[in-house]
């Protein structure tokens, strides 16, 4: 008798169980459906800020190296403007020649006064006077001189623009 009524009890039992799977699965599937509308829906932001993100990674690498590049960029016009500067306190005096060598930079020039020229040497931090020659040019008695610039300034720095603190913060990130 308890077989009979086991046999009886376990198609309810089991349709009972069946139901119970079948809602939750229905429930779940619903949320899922859900769930994938809203990720088509948010699908555009999330290519947008993919996109941006690139864009960022390239711009702190383009700004990396323009920061590279930009060490020693102004390094002859600093050259130069420390020359110009140095050169307009000593009268009478004129560069002919400047060039660069392994050693540093060779400076030529001319001057009326022999006690110009290390005023001239001066000028620069690091600075060696190679020769000085007596010449006469339209009967007028000048000194030829040679230098050899190893130093323009005490720091290096001077021939690098600035990098702005924003631009620092941004290569770093």
């Amino acid at each position: 008798m308890l077989i009979l009524l086991l046999i009886f009890l376990s198609p309810i039992t089991f349709n009972y169980f069946y139901n119970q799977n079948a809602r939750e699965i229905s429930s779940l599937s619903s949320q899922l459906d859900q769930m994938k509308g809203k990720i088509k829906a948010i699908n555009p932001t999330v290519e947008k800020a993919n996109e941006l993100s690139k864009n960022l990674s390239t711009l702190k690498t383009k700004l990396a190296l323009l920061d590279t590049l930009a060490k020693g960029s102004r390094e002859w016009s600093g050259k130069l403007g420390i020359l110009d500067n140095g050169i307009k306190d000593v009268k009478s005096s004129w560069i002919t020649s400047l060039s660069k060598s392994d050693k540093g930079t060779f400076l030529q020039g001319y001057t009326l006064y022999r006690n110009r020229i290390p005023k001239i040497v001066n000028i620069f931090d690091e600075a060696t006077l190679l020769s000085v020659n007596d010449e006469k040019k339209r009967d007028e008695q000048i000194y030829s001189f040679s230098i050899l610039v190893s130093k323009f300034a005490k720091s290096d720095s001077i021939y690098s623009p600035p990098t702005p603190s924003e631009v620092k913060k941004l290569i770093e990130q």
